[in-house]
C-alpha cells in the first residue's frame, strides 16, 4: 500500500496547451480580451493508483468561474474527461450525479478506478468570465493518489503536544448544524492561521450547490485557497499528521464509524463520515491519545476531546485538509 501527494504551481504550469490563456507570475489567467479560455496539462505519468482526489487554489469572484476536469490513464487508454464542476467563491457546483466510464468513477471529490491501477493523469481547466469582469486566476493544482487503503503506521510513542486552537460546535447552528462538520473544522483551522472570517461565511463559501452538501473535500480546500492560503487535500497517515502538528499546523481529518464503541468518547456515530480538527497527541495512563476538536460536540466546552489513538487509527480515512500560510 502506498500513496503520494504532489502539486503543480509556478513554472510547472507552463507545460501544457493554451487557448486564450496567459501565464502571469506563475499563475494562469485569461488573455486580456478573452472571455473563455482553456488550459490542458501535459500527460503526467504516476505510480499506480486506484484512488485520487484533485484540489486547487484559485482566485475567483463575481462574474468569473473555473471548470476543473481530469482524466486518468490505464496502460495506454484514457478515461473520459470527468468534471469536478464549476468553481466560484460564491456559487460552486459539482456534477449533479456520479460520473463513470469503463475505467473510473468520480463520486463528488473522489475518483476511483474500476479495475486495476491507473498509471497517469491529465487535467483541464476552463476559464470563463462574463463581460467586463476580471479573469479567474489559477495558482496551484494538487493531487492525492493511493493504490489501496492506507496502513496507519504509527510508533505510538509520540511526544505530548497540543496546539491551542479555537473551539467551535457545529451543533449550535440552527437548520444546518448537523451537516457542517467540514466547514466548522475548516473554520477552526483558518482562525488558527489568523483569518477573522465568520463561521457561517465559511459554510456558505464551501457549499456544493448542486449536491446541497458542505463536505465536498475539494471545495473546502479551494475556499481556503480563495482566502490566500496554500491548501490541498492530501492522503496522510498518523505519522504524517504528527509531523504537521509538531510544526504547529493542525490538520482537518476525515473519519467514519459504524457504532459508538469504535471511538470511545465521541459525541455520536459517524456512519456517513465526519471531519474533525486534529490538534495534538498525548500519552497518559499507559495509552496514546490523539487530541481533536470535534465539532459534533453539543457544547463549545466539550469540543476538545482525546481519543485513543488505536481506535482513531481504525476510523481514520486518511483524507486530510492541509492548510498553510503562503
Amino acid at each position: 500500500m502506498s500513496y503520494s501527494n504532489f502539486s503543480y504551481s509556478g513554472n510547472k504550469l507552463k507545460y501544457g496547451t493554451f487557448e486564450n490563456i496567459a501565464i502571469d507570475n506563475g499563475r494562469l489567467t485569461l488573455e486580456e480580451n478573452a472571455d473563455v479560455g482553456e488550459y490542458i496539462s501535459d500527460v503526467i505519468e504516476t505510480k499506480g493508483f486506484s484512488k485520487l482526489v484533485m484540489s486547487w487554489n484559485a482566485m475567483t469572484g463575481k462574474g468569473n468561474y473555473l471548470e476543473i476536469c481530469i482524466r486518468v490513464k490505464k496502460d495506454s487508454k484514457f478515461s473520459k474527461w470527468f468534471s469536478y464542476g464549476i468553481w466560484n467563491k460564491f456559487d460552486s457546483k459539482s456534477s449533479e450525479k456520479d460520473d463513470t466510464d469503463d475505467i473510473a468513477i468520480l463520486n463528488i471529490d473522489l475518483l476511483t478506478s474500476k479495475q486495476g491501477l491507473c498509471d497517469g493523469l491529465q487535467y483541464k481547466i476552463k476559464f470563463i468570465r462574463e463581460m467586463n469582469y476580471s479573469s479567474p486566476i489559477l495558482s496551484r493544482v494538487n493531487f492525492a493518489i493511493s493504490d489501496n487503503d492506507i496502513e496507519n503506521k504509527s510508533s505510538k510513542k509520540y511526544e505530548d503536544i497540543d496546539i491551542d486552537v479555537t473551539k467551535k460546535s457545529q451543533m449550535l447552528v440552527d437548520g444546518i448544524g448537523k451537516v457542517i462538520c467540514s466547514p466548522t473544522s475548516l473554520y477552526m483551522n483558518l482562525n488558527h492561521l489568523g483569518s477573522n472570517i465568520a463561521h457561517l461565511e465559511v459554510c456558505g463559501g464551501v457549499k456544493d450547490h448542486n449536491r446541497g452538501i458542505y463536505g465536498n473535500w475539494s471545495f473546502n480546500v479551494a475556499y481556503a485557497g480563495e482566502l490566500g492560503f496554500k491548501s490541498s487535500v492530501r492522503f496522510l497517515d498518523i505519522d504524517d499528521m504528527y509531523n504537521y502538528i509538531d510544526r504547529n499546523i493542525p490538520i482537518v481529518a476525515s473519519i467514519k464509524t459504524q457504532n459508538i464503541i469504535e471511538l470511545e468518547g465521541s459525541p455520536q456515530i459517524y456512519k456517513n463520515g465526519h471531519l474533525v480538527l486534529v490538534r495534538g497527541f498525548e500519552f497518559k495512563n499507559g495509552n496514546q491519545y490523539i487530541i481533536v476538536n470535534d465539532p459534533a460536540s453539543k457544547t463549545t466546552g466539550n469540543v476538545k476531546r482525546a481519543y485513543k489513538l488505536e481506535q482513531f487509527e481504525k476510523c481514520f480515512r486518511n483524507v486530510c485538509y492541509v492548510i498553510e500560510k503562503n
